[in-house]
């Protein structure tokens, strides 16, 4: 079978891809994981989850650790880029909701 499967039941999944960090109840005993997970910067604030994934064998891709080899760049944008879109977002979602109000059809 190709192409992607739509399913609310992602423990068959091969790999899990997010953007922001899961709940540490919502881990999935021995899932691949892959989103922006900030534990390189040591905070209290990530610890749940982090202990969630190594107790439930988890393995975990960082966007943010992923960096060429020679310069340190990150190869997968962060936060410049995610602010950018974020924003973007914000804008659409405030324009459709006053074209609903206003009942403007396009």
């Amino acid at each position: 079978m190709s192409g992607a499967e739509i399913n609310d039941d992602l423990s068959q999944a091969d790999l899990i891809l997010g953007i922001k960090p899961i709940k540490p109840e919502s881990v999935i005993k021995g899932a691949s994981y892959m989103f922006y997970s900030r534990f390189h910067t040591l905070t209290p604030a990530t610890v749940p989850l982090r202990e969630s994934l190594c107790e439930k064998g988890c393995d975990l891709i960082d966007y943010e650790l992923i960096r060429d080899v020679d310069t340190g760049w990150m190869l997968v944008g962060s936060s410049w880029l995610a602010g950018r879109i974020g924003g973007y977002n914000a804008m659409r979602a405030l324009g459709e909701a006053l074209l609903l109000k206003w009942e403007i059809r396009t």
